[in-house]
């Protein structure tokens, strides 16, 4: 926090969710510092999804803040969702953000896809949403799947991201 705070030449605003998965485990110690809430999914109908909230203030914004770590668990089958503020505000034609629920839900809904399809149709539900609306934002989401045991770090692991820019 005050290292960042003290690269900053003017107050600026940084959001960020620090993040270690432990593969073989699929155990996760986080820190959020002002950043929406990263979410886990899972296929547990009365808990659906877990939101990794433990943290603090935006990053520099207060020196000598004091942040929370939080430890949160993927099973096999659950998702990890990241993602910027342009996904979840994305707006539709009356102005009605798609919002964290919602991103979480569909994330959800998609749980039999791969991590890169996942990614495809949190895109396509936020298209379909905003409709004609152009983004001021940057969408950028971070899909981590566990299978079989643990995450794999190669090219064939079900850990996906991707941006898209706003205009």
């Amino acid at each position: 926090n005050d290292v960042i705070g003290g690269l900053m030449e003017r107050p600026r605003l940084v959001s960020l969710v620090y993040l270690v998965l432990h593969r073989h485990t699929g155990d996760i110690d986080y820190v959020n510092m002002g950043h929406p809430p990263p979410v886990v999914t899972t296929g547990v109908s009365e808990s659906p999804w877990r939101w990794l909230n433990r943290g603090g203030p935006i990053a520099g914004a207060i020196p000598g803040a004091s942040y929370e770590t939080g430890r949160e668990h993927l099973d096999v089958g659950d998702t990890l969702l990241l993602y910027t503020d342009g996904a979840s505000e994305a707006e539709n034609d009356q102005g009605v953000p798609f919002s964290e629920d919602r991103l979480a839900r569909v994330a959800s809904q998609h749980r039999a896809l791969s991590a890169a399809r996942t990614i495809e149709a949190l895109h396509a539900e936020i298209e379909v949403f905003r409709a004609d609306r152009s983004n001021r934002d940057d969408v950028t989401l971070v899909v981590v799947r566990r299978r079989a045991g643990h995450v794999e770090p190669d090219d064939h692991s079900q850990i996906a991201g991707t941006e898209g820019s706003g205009t």
